[in-house]
């Protein structure tokens, strides 16, 4: 069984994980981000973009510009940065055969206990905010 965020969503994490910890307030340039996580500075752009977007992150254009924390970083789940960076909830794929599931095709034997544990992820992102992560010391999402 192979769940996972995407490489987005997971650069999206690292990112805010390192914004949390080095919050002063400040706006940090996305560059300096790329520099210090080693993470894709054009991807990490569009990455703030949908953050942005998405309330979690405040974003300032111009010299001394960048991006900071929303005010209320410290209650933004997981599930929200799942959300704003993949543009959908988990999919739901057949753990049997890896389609999809839809309502075309006819559930498998096992579709009702995998709806349960899609559920369980789901409330669980929902439940675990960047405060959460900072205070056991970070996810330690590596990509």
């Amino acid at each position: 069984m192979d769940i996972r965020l995407s490489q987005g969503t997971r650069y999206a994490i690292q990112a805010l994980e390192f914004m949390a910890a080095e919050q002063n307030g400040g706006w940090v340039d996305a560059h300096r981000i790329s520099e210090e996580l080693g993470l894709p500075r054009l991807y990490l752009a569009k990455i703030f973009t949908h953050l942005s977007q998405a309330g979690i992150v405040d974003s300032h254009k111009g010299r001394g510009g960048g991006f900071r924390l929303a005010k209320d970083w410290k209650t933004v789940s997981l599930g929200r940065v799942v959300i704003a960076c993949e543009k959908f909830e988990m999919q739901r794929v057949c753990m049997l055969d890896g389609r999809r599931c839809t309502k075309k095709v006819k559930p498998c034997r096992v579709h009702p206990l995998w709806l349960r544990i899609h559920a369980e992820i789901r409330d669980l992102l929902h439940r675990t905010t960047l405060e959460n992560i900072l205070q056991k010391g970070g996810v330690g999402i590596h990509g």
